[in-house]
C-alpha cells in the first residue's frame, strides 16, 4: 500500500522497578510517524550496554549471544516490513508490532474447532 514506507528499528533500555544493577531491552519500531515500542525479556548489567552502538559491550558468551539475539531481532522486523508490503497491507508501528509477534494471522483456537466440528457434524 506504501511503497515509500520509512520504518526505524531502535534498540534501548530502561530501568528495571526494582533497584536492580540491570536495566531492560526494548524495541521501537517507526513506520511513517507511528511508534510502537515492546519488551524483549531481556536484561542485561548496565555497565554492559552500550548506548551509543545499542548493542552489548563486550566478547562474553553471554554478551555475543545477546548481539546475535539483536540482531534477528532486527531482521525479522525488517522482513514483517517487507512482507507488509509485498501484500499491499497497511504498513504501521502497530502492524510490523502485530506480524512479528504472529498476532495477525488468524488462527483458530482449539475451542473454536470443536465447535466448527460439532455444528457440522452429521449423525447417521
Amino acid at each position: 500500500m506504501h511503497n515509500n514506507s520509512r520504518l526505524s528499528v531502535l534498540f534501548f533500555t530502561r530501568k528495571h522497578r526494582k533497584i536492580s544493577e540491570n536495566v531492560i531491552l526494548y524495541v521501537r519500531i517507526t513506520s511513517n510517524g507511528t511508534i510502537k515500542e515492546m519488551s524483549l525479556n531481556r536484561d542485561i548489567p548496565r555497565v554492559l550496554w552500550d548506548n551509543n552502538k545499542k548493542r552489548g559491550r563486550g566478547y562474553s558468551q553471554n554478551i555475543q549471544s545477546l548481539n546475535k539475539y539483536l540482531d534477528q531481532v532486527y531482521t525479522k522486523i525488517h522482513e514483517c516490513h517487507r512482507q507488509l508490503l509485498y501484500e499491499n497491507q497497511l504498513v504501521t508501528a502497530s502492524s510490523i508490532r502485530a506480524k512479528y509477534l504472529g498476532e495477525d494471522e488468524d488462527g483458530k483456537t482449539l475451542l473454536e474447532l470443536i465447535k466448527y466440528h460439532n455444528s457440522n457434524m452429521h449423525t447417521s
